[in-house]
């Protein structure tokens, strides 16, 4: 329950409710002293950052998985992608009403997972990604070709640019193909049906997901 409260608060918009604000601000102090300091750390860094996500205008949006769960909060038939389409309806029907598939509590503890048992899966095939570079010189000449070009003016290596690195991209998915998890596919239950206003997945049904080289 105080996750949850703090979570909402966190999305609570005080130029909407100026009188609210020295409340507010005052019950997430009161909270925040009794969290454990491991957790008020994490949740310093996520919530305001999926604030201000939130707050995005459409042009700006970043095609990322964060961006994928903030949207699902608010969706039109499933979700929109980047570029705002609703997905799943069909060209000259009436778009569906908006409904959220996701609780702001939801989306930020998937995004705590992420963070923190992501850590040491990026460090992994980060290492693997560059042990085949040494191997394969060549390539390894391509992908810095590529980086020298987009950066040719000096610029900042910043979200927009490593999107525009196309090259290192695929070599770096060639990599997870050839070094996958040793795991081998990873798997989930559906407690209930879900709707996701598109595709239904009855309740039940176990979904495998194949990670292992191909």
């Amino acid at each position: 329950f105080k996750k949850t409260f703090v979570l909402y608060f966190s999305f609570f918009r005080p130029d909407c409710f100026p009188e609210f604000t020295l409340f507010i601000q005052l019950v997430l102090r009161m909270i925040e002293s009794i969290q454990k300091p491991g957790v008020r750390k994490l949740q310093d860094v996520i919530a305001p950052t999926l604030y201000a996500r939130k707050g995005d205008p459409l042009e700006h949006k970043k095609r990322d998985l964060l961006q994928s769960l903030i949207d699902a909060m608010e969706s039109d038939c499933g979700g929109s992608n980047a570029a705002g389409d609703p997905i799943g309806t069909d060209e000259g029907k009436t778009t569906p009403p908006k409904q959220s598939f996701l609780s702001p509590v939801e989306v930020e503890s998937n995004a705590s997972l992420v963070l923190t048992a992501g850590t040491v899966n990026l460090s992994k095939y980060s290492s693997w990604l560059l042990y085949l570079l040494a191997r394969h010189q060549d390539v390894q000449e391509k992908v810095r070709d590529e980086i020298r070009t987009l950066l040719q003016n000096g610029d900042a290596i910043n979200y927009d640019a490593v999107r525009k690195m196309q090259y290192l991209e695929q070599v770096y998915l060639e990599s997870l193909r050839t070094q996958s998890s040793p795991s081998g596919f990873v798997t989930r239950l559906v407690e209930k049906e879900l709707d996701a206003g598109c595709v239904k997945i009855p309740e039940g049904v176990e979904d495998n997901t194949l990670i292992t080289r191909t």
